[in-house]
Formats: C-alpha cells, sequence, structure tokens
C-alpha cells in the first residue's frame, strides 16, 4: 500500500497483487479514525484498489466505483431515519463551477 496525502484527501493506493489489504488491522482502525477526524476538518479518506475508488467513512465503506482523473468527491450530510450522515457524491468537473 502507498499513502498519498493531500490538503483534502487522503488515498491509500493498494498493490494490485494483494486483495483488500486495507480491511484488515491495524490498517481498518487507522483508516477509520483517520476519516473521524478528517470529516471535521473537511479531509476525505479514500483507497483506490483495482481503479476503484472507495471512500472509507467511520461507519461505512462506499464503493464509488471507477470515476474519472477529472472527477472529484464531495461530502454532503444527508438526513437518515438513524439521524445526520456522511454521504459522498461524485462531481463532474462541469458541476464544480468556475468555468
Amino acid at each position: 500500500m502507498v499513502i498519498d496525502s493531500r490538503p483534502s484527501l487522503f488515498v491509500v493506493h493498494v498493490d494490485l497483487a494483494v486483495s483488500r489489504p486495507w480491511c484488515a488491522e491495524p490498517y481498518i482502525s487507522v483508516l477509520k479514525r483517520l476519516s473521524a477526524q478528517g470529516l471535521t476538518k473537511g479531509v476525505i479518506v479514500v483507497v483506490i484498489e483495482r481503479r476503484r475508488t472507495i471512500v472509507i467513512l467511520p461507519d461505512r465503506d462506499v464503493d464509488l466505483g471507477v470515476i474519472g482523473p477529472e472527477a472529484h468527491i464531495a461530502m454532503e450530510r444527508v438526513k437518515t431515519p438513524r439521524g445526520f450522515d456522511w454521504q459522498p457524491r461524485v462531481m463532474r468537473a462541469d458541476e464544480l463551477g468556475g468555468g
């Protein structure tokens, strides 16, 4: 696994030779903790495995599938029967504005 940290994104790139190593301890606990801390600061934790983008949230993982290099991930607070949850959403470049 290789880590790429940016101001608003913490990315774990997974080696194709190993299947889902990030799901094992101690990695998953660390990623969940980083996600909980990051959400309060606008940082999203993602895993890139076999070209798929998986957003790591404190309570679940959301597989966004294969997204293009021009796309961005936005986090939205949505009301659910349990209260408010974070929901990732893929945004195309034309949705971002500024152009």
